[in-house]
């Protein structure tokens, strides 16, 4: 018997459902999209909060470590000088610089002094005063902004958590406009909506604490 090549017939059966929407449906779908933006929202502003955290961490450690530097270039030749009178008398006491950063101000202190070797005695040779360079300059200016953007962040966040808190009272109000918007297509809901609105503004004075 030859054997059949011809395509063969299949027949799909299409199986359909019907789905059956009602108004709180309609509102859980509501609701779940503006709950949804503002938890979005509250995500990113809290990632923006530790990221600005970081740059201020860094940059703060950055900066000391600039002005470090700036110091002692500053009291280098002056520490050069006490070494050399230092070792002409042959003391074993050691040099000691300590700075002192003045970030408002834009300067800095750097304080060289001579301590014994037996850390009770210690003589101060003076202080002397710098500025803060180009490079230390931008770095105060990117810590002040971005902990103006942190104060602002933070503020954002706070607000999105407000936002989320109310959750119920949107709701209602979705129900409202959903109830509204349904009364307003026929005679007797828009009668029904001009007696509910007509007293407004007396029945909210009326409320406690108003």
């Amino acid at each position: 018997m030859a054997k059949d090549t011809g395509n063969a017939l299949v027949t799909v059966e299409n199986v359909t459902s019907d789905i059956h929407i009602d108004k709180n449906d309609l509102l859980a779908v509501a609701v779940s999209k503006a709950e949804l933006h503002m938890q979005q929202q509250l995500a990113n502003a809290t990632r923006e909060i530790r990221r600005l955290e970081r740059a201020l961490k860094d940059g703060t450690t950055g900066l000391k470590e600039k002005i470090a530097q700036l110091a002692a270039k500053l009291a280098k030749p002056g520490v050069k000088a006490l070494e050399a009178a230092r070792e002409a008398c042959g003391s074993k006491a050691r040099v000691e610089t300590n700075w002192d950063m003045q970030q408002e101000k834009g300067t800095f202190e750097v304080t060289i002094s001579i301590k014994s070797n037996d850390h009770y005695g210690s003589a101060n040779f003076g202080t002397l005063k710098g500025a803060f360079d180009d490079a230390a300059q931008k770095l105060v200016a990117q810590l002040e902004s971005d902990s103006q953007k942190l104060t602002d962040t933070r503020e954002t966040a706070v607000d999105w958590r407000k936002k989320l808190a109310q959750i119920p009272t949107l709701e209602r109000q979705y129900r409202a406009r959903l109830a509204e918007a349904t009364l307003s297509k026929t005679e007797k809901g828009q009668a029904l909506l001009e007696a509910l609105g007509g007293q407004f503004e007396q029945d909210v004075l009326a409320l406690p604490g108003i």
